[in-house]
């Protein structure tokens, strides 16, 4: 296991709230975080039950419209 493997087993455990700090103390973890397969692992670690539970409960619809809210959150973060 390299130096990256061992940050990012340690990073995923921690609360989004710890990941924004996190981010801004070493360039390292800053890296790893702005990485896609990070957030894949992250989302499946936390969510993974409940996103199959959500998701194959919902037609497409409902569906194409949760996600239309997510991304809508999501610029809003983005521009604050």
């Amino acid at each position: 296991m390299n130096n990256i493997d061992i940050i990012i087993n340690i990073l995923q455990w921690l609360s989004l709230e710890d990941l924004k700090v996190v981010q801004y103390t070493n360039k390292h973890f800053h890296c790893v975080l702005q990485d896609e397969h990070f957030w894949y692992r992250k989302m499946h670690l936390d969510y993974n039950s409940q996103l199959k539970v959500f998701w194959s409960s919902l037609s497409w619809k409902q569906k194409y419209f949760n996600f239309t809210k997510i991304c809508n959150l999501c610029q809003e973060y983005k521009s604050q």
